[in-house]
């Protein structure tokens, strides 16, 4: 099962805080052009179990005017997105969305603006994901408006194809010849393959339903990526949008994956040739 283009470009969306589709949870449609200005609230849970384990949520959030958009070409190849964006000019402004709070965790979280910068103070005081979860995520808005955002927690997920490269070696990736993936885990979520370029080439998002076990990325994707050196990384992901006026308001919720052989992130460097 692969999911719908929209939901590919989520990682787009929050990085570059552009406007792009909806996830079944916004008012628009998938296709609709998105309002101006943006809103997100990520949630990041990660649990690795080397020598000690260490585990825990990274809660952030940030509110945007943003007077130009991001321009992002996309095109899709099998179950994968490749993207590229670029910035238009017009710098985003912080604003203040006040406070922000999130349920469902180990704890409430209650997140507040700086009255100096309107920027979020991360907050790492909640467990890691159980795995299904009900999250909602509640704005109460001040210069952005209110809104209200639900979803459900992904579940941890192990890498078993590829290897982890050994020591500090990168990972190769044969643009010739598919890349077999497959893991263990991630509940109902989806899990994401991400492969970034060092050179500011595109990104190349391949995303499988996590119950599936296993999936191919095409070489007609890899062969998009530039060769050299670049990144990948894997993740289950959960991904929603609400549009409120002139703001498209964005919720994530992640689970960093990890290797299979010792239980450590699923984020190396690459080598592609």
């Amino acid at each position: 099962m692969i999911r719908s283009d929209m939901r590919k470009l989520r990682l787009v969306c929050l990085v570059v805080l552009a406007a792009c589709g909806d996830d079944g949870g916004s008012v628009a449609g998938p296709d609709a052009p998105g309002p101006p200005n943006t809103g997100a609230v990520s949630l990041s849970s990660y649990k690795t179990m080397q020598t000690t384990q260490v585990m825990g949520n990274i809660v952030n959030a940030s509110f945007l005017f943003r007077p130009a958009p991001a321009t992002c070409t996309s095109q899709q190849i099998g179950p994968c997105i490749l993207s590229q964006c670029t910035v238009l000019p017009g710098q985003p402004m912080y604003v203040n969305g006040g406070t922000v709070t999130v349920t469902g965790l180990s704890q409430t979280l209650t997140l507040t603006p700086s009255s100096i910068t309107n920027m979020y103070q991360p907050d790492n005081s909640a467990n890691a994901f159980v795995g299904g979860e009900t999250v909602n995520i509640t704005g109460m808005g001040a210069t952005a408006p209110a809104f209200t955002l639900s979803l459900t927690a992904p579940s941890l997920a192990s890498i078993t194809v590829p290897a982890k490269p050994s020591g500090t070696n990168p990972l190769a990736i044969d643009r010739s010849h598919d890349l077999a993936v497959a893991w263990t885990g991630g509940g109902a979520s989806d899990i994401d393959f991400v492969f970034g370029s060092t050179s500011g080439g595109p990104s190349l998002n391949c995303a499988f339903a996590a119950t599936a076990g296993s999936g191919t990325i095409p070489t007609a994707a890899l062969a998009m990526l530039p060769a050299g050196s670049g990144s990948f990384s894997a993740s289950t992901e959960v991904f929603k949008s609400v549009d409120v006026g002139e703001w498209r308001m964005f919720g994530e919720a992640f689970y960093i994956a990890v290797w299979s052989a010792d239980m450590s992130q699923s984020s190396v460097t690459t080598m592609v040739q």
